[in-house]
């Protein structure tokens, strides 16, 4: 086997499945028309995104564990003003802080081991 036979076989093959990436290519693409009909398919999965926080969730929350900004800020480790914002609606959580608020809307216990934490 040549130099350019053996770099074109370690391109085609995935270093750990050892597979023809080429050909799983192929069969990938062939299923695409059918997950895109909302069918199931070996290669294609629908990824959902849950809904973002809405403002309203956000101050209904820290009503219902009566804290103030501030308390609420320290509490997730954010500034006052970005609790402001996301209350607001101008700015979004993200990241652990959009977790932990998703988590603490499902169970406020979840938001008070955080807090003490």
């Amino acid at each position: 086997m040549t130099l350019s036979a053996k770099r074109e076989d370690a391109v085609n093959k995935h270093p750990k499945l050892g597979k023809d990436i080429p050909a799983l290519w192929d069969k990938a693409n062939a299923e695409l028309p059918r997950s895109l009909r909302g069918q199931a398919t070996r290669y294609w999965k629908r990824v959902t995104y849950p809904k973002p926080i809405a403002p309203e969730e956000i101050k209904v929350l820290r009503a219902s564990l009566k804290l103030s900004q501030l308390a609420f800020a320290q509490a997730i480790g954010q500034s006052i003003s970005t609790v402001r914002s996301w209350e607001q609606g101008s700015k979004r959580p993200g990241g652990l802080a959009k977790k932990v608020l998703r988590a603490a809307l499902k169970d406020a216990h979840i938001f008070k081991l955080v807090a003490a934490a």
